[in-house]
């Protein structure tokens, strides 16, 4: 009979619905996410042993109450580490959550990385966000050695709409850190290659669109009028417009010129304002392996402008200047063509007063 009582208590904790011993952290289920939106590595960086090296350490650490992920408006999910060894890049994944910290009505939806190398040496990386929250995306690494990474709440708490509900976040707030040691750096011959701060150049839309709008075009030449047209013209029915993010969302007030689009969101929503059509077109041509920089600066009032440059030879030898933005707005009349230097009616000293030598200010040019 004490053999049955025995046996018969096991029998309820096996089947109970509350388990008599219950797991510790380490034993609960991972988290894994995965993006609708497909962000891809860049093929001529990819490796077969790419990624995380073996099993990293730790658990990824937050800026709040007990370091608790789920106070966190962006979570990793678990397979990323606090500290890891990685070969030219890292996947990262995770949920950016609309909570009073950020992310409230936002009319778009990306995450910022800040990969710290050292003091003077930095690189940015911008996800897109699905319409689950979830992202998915890359972050490389063109030095070898130790990094911190950083993900971001907010760049620009301007970038809100004004409606009473979102909290004050400070510019450069991360919401996360993590360690990542890289014991293979991207080759230096792909680092012209590689995504940028909005300009997520590893996206599958963006990179499907460049092959579909350059199909049969041979040469770098063809390719890049190809692209600047697309941006000029659009396709029938759907053109890309300048347009002002206040006349876009009316809950908008007045904001920065950047950081509201990266090119992925640039591409679908089709209007947008300076910096979306330079991301944009970046995004494009560094998809097809040609080298693009962004060009920006501001005038005495305080408005900025942002073109492009792009080297059709690789050598870096020669950069030709390409404005899409006033391309678009000044297309009529076969206008366009003053605005891109790969036309004969491009005119050096008129672009160069309507550019650089009114937006002086924080001149500067980067990938």
């Amino acid at each position: 009979m004490k053999n049955k009582i025995i046996f018969f208590i096991i029998l309820i904790s096996f089947f109970s619905c509350d388990p008599l011993v219950k797991p510790t952290e380490s034993e609960k289920p991972k988290v894994y996410y995965n993006s609708q939106i497909i962000e891809e590595v860049i093929p001529e960086v990819y490796t077969n042993d790419g990624g995380i090296q073996g099993s990293g350490s730790g658990s990824v650490y937050y800026f709040t109450d007990g370091k608790n992920r789920d106070l966190s408006d962006v979570q990793l999910d678990d397979s990323v580490f606090y500290s890891q060894n990685v070969k030219r890049y890292i996947k990262v994944s995770g949920k950016a959550l609309p909570i009073a910290s950020g992310f409230i009505d936002r009319t778009y939806h990306s995450v910022l990385f800040r990969a710290i190398f050292d003091a003077t040496t930095d690189f940015y990386f911008s996800i897109p966000v699905d319409s689950n929250n979830v992202f998915t995306g890359f972050i490389y690494f063109p030095k070898k050695g130790s990094y911190k990474v950083y993900s971001f709440r907010a760049m620009n708490d301007l970038l809100y709409s004004i409606q009473g509900k979102v909290s004050s976040v400070a510019e450069n707030n991360s919401t996360l850190v993590f360690n990542v040691n890289v014991i293979e750096e991207v080759p230096e011959q792909f680092h012209y290659l590689l995504p940028t701060r909005n300009v997520n150049n590893g996206n599958k839309e963006v990179r499907d669109y460049a092959k579909k709008i350059t199909a049969g075009k041979n040469t770098n030449f063809e390719k890049v009028k190809a692209l600047y047209e697309f941006l000029v013209f659009g396709e029938d029915n759907n053109p890309f417009i300048y347009s002002p993010y206040q006349n876009i969302n009316q809950n908008l007030t007045t904001i920065s010129y950047e950081d509201t689009f990266i090119a992925s969101h640039f591409l679908n929503t089709r209007k947008g304002v300076c910096n979306d059509f330079a991301e944009l077109f970046a995004a494009m041509v560094r998809s097809l392996n040609i080298k693009v920089q962004k060009r920006s600066g501001t005038k005495y009032d305080n408005t900025a402008h942002m073109w492009n440059l792009v080297d059709l030879t690789g050598d870096e030898t020669v950069w030709l200047r390409i404005d899409s933005t006033f391309g678009n707005t000044f297309s009529a009349d076969e206008n366009y063509k003053k605005s891109a230097e790969i036309y004969p009616e491009f005119n050096s000293t008129d672009f160069t007063l309507q550019h650089d030598s009114i937006y002086n200010i924080d001149l500067k040019q980067n990938y």
